[in-house]
C-alpha cells in the first residue's frame, strides 16, 4: 500500500468524472471497487478499499508503460495485469498470458478478482479515456474490431512523489493474502 495510497491521493482528483443525469461528480473509491464494498465493514472494508487503490495503480501502470513503449492498451491488457495479482487460479495455471489460459480459468479468475474487491469494468472505465495531467488516449480499432487505446503520456506527468513507480517500469503490488 506504500505506492497505492499516494497514487490515489495524486490521481483521484484527476480521474474522469462520473456522469449523472444532473451533471457529473468526482470519481470515488465506490466507483472503483467491486460490489463487495457495499457489504463490507471495518477491516474488511478497508481491505477492499485498499485493493481498489492497488488495482487503480496497476491499471495506471499498464497505461503509462504502454505509452512509454509505444504499445496499444486493451481491456485484456488490464485484465491480465490485475488477474496476476488478484486471482490465485490465474497465477496457478500454466501459461503466463491470458491467451494461453482456458476460458474457465479466465471466468473464475474474474470472479476471484471481484471477490477481492477488484472490478475490471470499473477500473477500465476510470482509466481508459485518459487521466488529466498524466496521459491522453486515442481510440484504436473500430466496428467489428477490438477497441483499444493508443496512449500519449503527458510530459512532466503530475505524479509528484509517486514518480518512482513509473520510472521502474512497473508496479510491484502483490495482492495480500488477507484480501476479502
Amino acid at each position: 500500500m506504500e505506492t497505492a495510497r499516494p497514487v490515489w491521493e495524486l490521481v483521484s482528483v484527476r480521474l474522469p468524472t462520473v456522469p449523472l443525469p444532473s451533471g457529473a461528480r468526482p470519481r470515488e473509491l465506490d466507483d472503483l471497487a467491486s460490489s463487495v464494498l457495499r457489504f463490507a465493514i471495518g477491516s474488511t472494508r478497508a481491505a477492499v478499499e485498499d485493493a481498489a487503490k492497488q488495482a487503480l495503480t496497476v491499471a495506471l501502470d499498464v497505461f503509462i508503460c504502454a505509452g512509454r513503449d509505444g504499445k496499444p492498451v486493451y481491456i485484456n491488457s488490464v485484465f491480465q495485469a490485475l488477474a496476476r495479482r488478484w486471482s490465485p487460479l490465474f497465477r496457478g495455471t500454466p501459461g503466463g498470458s491470458m491467451w494461453n489460459k482456458k476460458p474457465e480459468t479466465l471466468t473464475r479468475g474474474r470472479t476471484e478478482m471481484l471477490d477481492a474487491g477488484v472490478d475490471l469494468t470499473k477500473i477500465w472505465t476510470a482509466v481508459c479515456d485518459g487521466v488529466d495531467g498524466l496521459y491522453t488516449v486515442s481510440m484504436i480499432g473500430g466496428p467489428g474490431h477490438a477497441r483499444g487505446r493508443s496512449v500519449d503520456p503527458i510530459d512532466g506527468m503530475a505524479l509528484g512523489g509517486a514518480r518512482p513507480w513509473v520510472s521502474r517500469g512497473s508496479v510491484s503490488i502483490e495482492a495480500e493474502e488477507s484480501s476479502p
